[in-house]
C-alpha cells in the first residue's frame, strides 16, 4: 500500500523460511476500558460502551491492587456486548467455574464451583442448584468484581481469532502470577505455519499487568 493507506493497517515485509520474503500485515488494536459486567455502578458497563457495539477482542480481568490481571481472552464476530451478555448467562447459570471473590482480586484462585466445561468439570449443574443458597452471594460478588477491556476490529474473522490466540499465549507464557492466572484447557486457533504473519501493535487505555505492546499473530 502507498502513503494513502489508513494508519490502522499498512503493508510491510518480513522473512519466513530460508530468506524468503513474504508480506506481513501490520494492524493496530486499541483496548479501552475497564468496563463492568453490570450497569449502575461506578464503572461503566460493557454492554453500554460504544466499543462493544461491534465485533472485537475482549479480556476478562481481575482489578487487583497492583493492576489488572488477565483471566480470559475472547473474541467474537458479533457485537462484543452480545457475547459478553451470553457469558453472563453462562456464569450465573453455573456452567462456568468461579472463585472466591476476595482472594481472586488478590490474584489467588480459590475454586468455589468447577462448572461444566473443561478438565474435571461437573457433569451438570444440579450440584450448583443444590448449593445455590450458599453460592449466590459469592457468585454475585465475583460477577460484580469482574472487569473487561475491549478492542474493536476491522480484520477478518480468521485474523481476529489469531490475534486472540496470540494474546492468550503471551499471557500464559509470562512468569509467575500473570502466566498462571488464566484457566487451563481453553481452545484457541493460532496462526498456521503457512499463513503470513500479522504484526499487531497494541494500545491500552489501562494496561494489564504483563501486557505486551506488540504480538505476532
Amino acid at each position: 500500500m502507498g502513503s494513502s493507506a489508513p494508519r490502522s493497517l499498512s503493508r510491510v515485509f518480513g522473512r519466513q523460511g530460508k530468506g524468503r520474503r513474504v508480506p506481513t500485515s501490520e494492524i493496530r488494536v486499541s483496548f479501552t476500558g475497564p468496563f463492568a459486567w453490570l450497569p449502575g455502578g461506578s464503572v461503566p458497563s460493557v454492554g453500554e460502551a460504544a466499543e462493544s457495539k461491534r465485533p472485537g477482542i475482549y479480556l476478562w480481568t481481575a482489578p487487583s491492587p497492583k493492576g489488572h490481571l488477565v483471566y480470559y481472552v475472547g473474541e467474537t464476530a458479533r457485537t462484543v456486548a452480545a457475547r459478553i451478555e451470553e457469558h453472563l448467562y453462562e456464569q450465573l447459570s453455573g456452567r462456568y467455574r468461579f472463585y472466591e471473590p476476595s482472594p481472586f482480586l488478590m490474584g489467588e484462585k480459590k475454586l468455589v464451583w468447577r462448572g461444566v466445561y473443561g478438565q474435571g468439570a461437573q457433569p451438570n449443574v444440579s450440584g450448583f442448584v443444590d448449593q445455590l443458597p450458599t453460592f449466590a452471594p459469592l457468585l454475585t460478588q465475583f460477577v460484580k468484581n469482574m472487569r473487561f477491556l475491549v478492542a474493536t476490529t476491522d480484520c477478518s474473522d480468521r485474523v481476529r481469532r489469531r490475534i486472540e490466540a496470540a494474546l492468550a499465549t503471551w499471557f500464559r507464557q509470562q512468569a509467575g502470577l500473570v502466566g498462571e492466572f488464566q484457566d487451563a484447557g481453553i481452545h484457541y486457533e493460532p496462526r498456521l505455519e503457512e499463513e503470513p504473519a500479522v504484526k499487531v501493535d497494541l494500545a491500552w487505555q489501562e494496561k494489564p499487568i504483563g501486557a505486551p505492546d506488540h504480538v505476532e499473530a
